[in-house]
């Protein structure tokens, strides 16, 4: 069902605007995410598939830019990592009518993987927030985006177990390409 979503979200989105470059102004509800907008390296750290117990460094790339008239974005983005491993995916964020909340479906290329995340914020920070359970247990993944400036901003995925068991997923530093 998640994944039908997505791909309708995604040729929802392409048929919204041919141009991504395009200049869209954001909705009212729409305008927290303004900072995220425009082309971004990041420099990274972190596990690059299930199963990977070594944190890796890597280069990454993000393009950011509004879709549905303004009322979405769009965040396609790909980690280089130093282990030659490639990760590829994008964003779509939004926000939920019913609630008024931010809204994200996250899917990575080539891997069957998407996933619904609540998005807020609080103190100044943006955060992701997720739920699922794996062999280890019940888990909950938390992206917080803080450090925020006109070209920079600092992220990092952390899984936290009910167990109490905390798994670095991923951190980077992003800065503005131009």
């Amino acid at each position: 069902m998640l994944c039908c979503l997505l791909f309708l979200l995604v040729v929802t989105a392409d048929n919204a605007q041919s141009s991504p470059g395009e200049s869209t102004p954001l909705s009212p509800a729409l305008q927290s995410m303004v900072f995220k907008l425009g082309e971004w390296r990041w420099e990274a750290r972190g596990l690059t598939g299930p199963g990977d117990s070594a944190l890796h460094d890597g280069v990454g790339y993000s393009r950011v830019y509004p879709v549905n008239d303004g009322h979405a974005l769009i965040d396609d983005h790909r980690i280089e990592w130093d282990n030659g491993v490639v990760y590829r995916a994008i964003t779509y964020r939004t926000v939920d009518p019913a609630s008024g909340d931010l809204m994200v479906v996250w899917a990575q290329a080539d891997s069957g993987s998407t996933l619904k995340i609540d998005a807020s914020w609080a103190d100044g920070r943006y955060r992701e927030i997720n739920r699922g359970e794996d062999g280890f247990g019940r888990w909950t993944n938390t992206l917080t985006i803080d450090d925020i400036g006109a070209d920079s901003h600092s992220a990092r995925l952390i899984r936290r177990y009910e167990s109490g068991l905390e798994i670095p997923i991923l951190q980077y530093r992003a800065t503005r390409m131009q």
